[in-house]
């Protein structure tokens, strides 16, 4: 099986827009991108055959609030 590339860096972001572009680039250079499925539903698909992306996207989604409210 083909290594998965290295999970980017979002904790310092503090941009909405550029917060959705690095998740969903990432999700698409890997495969998994489905365009209107929210962050949390792809991390409950994803979480058996891959633990440490979805608990990435569990804390993009996460991210996500804290920049809305």
């Amino acid at each position: 099986m083909k290594p998965r590339p290295v999970l980017p860096r979002i904790d310092g972001i503090t941009d909405l827009v550029e917060l959705g572009v690095q998740v969903d680039r990432h999700l698409e250079e890997i495969g998994e991108f489905r365009p209107g499925e929210a962050w949390g539903d792809c991390a409950t698909r994803v979480d058996a055959m891959d633990p440490a992306l979805a608990s990435w996207l569990r804390t993009a989604d996460r991210r996500w609030d804290e920049l809305i409210a």
